[in-house]
């Protein structure tokens, strides 16, 4: 073996060795067991709610807008259910609003210590390309997602570049037939 090209695989080596081979290692430390406050709590919450037709979700959403998902953040309150702002921008609203930018309260986060699952609650990633039914709330002025899963649709391009609907009545349709479907 060549003794310089041997280096350089010796420092990867070296470098790796404490976080993979840490049993091995003589520095490796023992994890100490969490204490009561740092023991995770899972909160899962279930909605008994039932299926809404999307003519119901249209007549009842105070907005239904097109946008896209920018970024998300838990926020675990004092009091109430854990949920999720959901930072959207808004490409066209069908409905209601015409705000640029939009954030979406949807229940439950992703909390590594107090995680809280609630049955139902749309799944969002940043970059999903999405239309909405959303239904302000008066009180808080906070803005939900009507009817939960049911109220999310993801739009997504095929091969030919027509943007098509995918939710609970639509599969693949495209939006303008599902707009049209929508009676706008």
């Amino acid at each position: 073996m060549n003794p310089k090209r041997s280096l350089p695989l010796l420092a990867v080596v070296g470098l790796l060795a404490p976080p993979v081979l840490g049993f091995l290692h003589p520095r490796a430390q023992v994890a100490r067991p969490l204490t009561d406050d740092e023991k995770p709590t899972l909160t899962k919450v279930y909605v008994n709610m039932p299926s809404l037709p999307v003519s119901t979700l249209t007549s009842v959403a105070t907005d239904v807008v097109r946008g896209r998902v920018v970024d998300m953040r838990g926020v675990i309150p004092e009091t109430g259910i854990a949920y999720t702002e959901v930072y959207l921008d808004v490409s066209w609203a069908l409905k209601g609003m015409s705000q640029n930018h939009l954030t979406v309260h949807v229940p439950g986060v992703a909390d590594k210590l107090n995680p809280t699952i609630v049955e139902r609650a749309p799944k969002l990633s940043v970059g999903d390309d999405v239309l909405l039914f959303l239904l302000l709330d008066d009180e808080s002025g906070a803005i939900g997602i009507f009817g939960l899963d049911e109220g999310v649709y993801r739009i997504t391009k095929d091969r030919w570049g027509r943007e098509l609907v995918n939710g609970k009545e639509a599969q693949g349709l495209e939006i303008s037939a599902f707009i049209d479907r929508l009676g706008k």
